[in-house]
C-alpha cells in the first residue's frame, strides 16, 4: 500500500473508479470486484466502502458514467443516422460498458437512479425520430441497440461478408420513417 502522496477523499475515489474502469475494460463484468480495486489502487480492502458500499453501487456508478459519454456522443452529432452511428461507435468502442450499462439485473437497487440517467438519452432519440417524420421511437431503438450489441461482441464478424453497421442503421432508419 503506498502511502508516499497524500491524497484527498475525491482522488482516492477517482483512482478507485479508474480501477474499476480498467478492470471492466479488461475482463468484464465479472472481473470487478472491491477488493481487487482496492488491490489494483494500492489501498486497503476496506477503503473503497467509503465510496462504493457494494459492489453494485461501484458497478452502478461505471454504467452511469457510460450514459454520460453515449449521450454526449448522441448529442455531439447530426441527424437520426449519425445518432445512430454513434450509438453503435459507442458500443464497439467500450463494449464492457456498453454491455453494462443494460445490465439490470446487476444494477438495479443500486440508488443511482440509473433510469433517470438514461432519460436524456432515451428522449433525444426519441426527438430525433419524431423530428424526422417517424412515430416509433422504441422500435427504432430497440433495433439499433441490437445492431450496437453485435457490434460490441464482434458478432457481425461472423457475417460474410460483414455488414458495414453504418449502413445497417442506415437501413433500420429508412424502415422505420415514413
Amino acid at each position: 500500500m503506498s502511502t508516499d502522496i497524500p491524497r484527498s477523499v475525491d482522488s482516492l475515489r477517482e483512482r478507485l473508479l479508474e480501477e474499476a474502469r480498467r478492470l471492466l475494460a479488461e475482463g468484464g463484468v465479472e472481473a470487478v470486484g472491491i477488493r481487487e480495486v482496492a488491490r489494483r489502487a494500492g489501498v486497503s480492502h476496506g477503503a473503497p466502502r467509503r465510496h462504493f458500499a457494494s459492489r453494485r453501487l461501484l458497478l452502478a456508478e461505471l454504467a452511469a458514467e457510460g450514459f454520460a459519454a453515449l449521450g454526449e456522443r448522441v448529442a455531439a452529432s447530426d441527424g437520426l443516422v449519425e445518432a445512430g452511428c454513434a450509438y453503435v461507435e459507442f458500443a464497439r468502442s467500450s463494449p464492457a460498458v456498453f454491455t453494462l450499462m443494460f445490465r439490470h439485473d446487476l444494477l438495479e437497487g443500486s440508488g443511482l437512479r440509473l433510469r433517470e440517467r438514461w432519460r436524456p438519452l432515451r428522449e433525444e432519440l426519441a426527438r430525433r425520430v419524431t423530428e424526422a417524420g417517424g412515430d416509433d421511437p422504441v422500435s427504432l431503438w430497440v433495433a439499433i441497440h441490437g445492431v450496437a450489441a453485435l457490434e460490441a461482441h464482434r458478432g457481425l464478424d461472423v457475417l460474410d461478408p460483414r455488414p458495414d453497421p453504418r449502413l445497417l442503421v442506415e437501413g433500420l432508419v429508412r424502415r422505420h420513417l415514413p
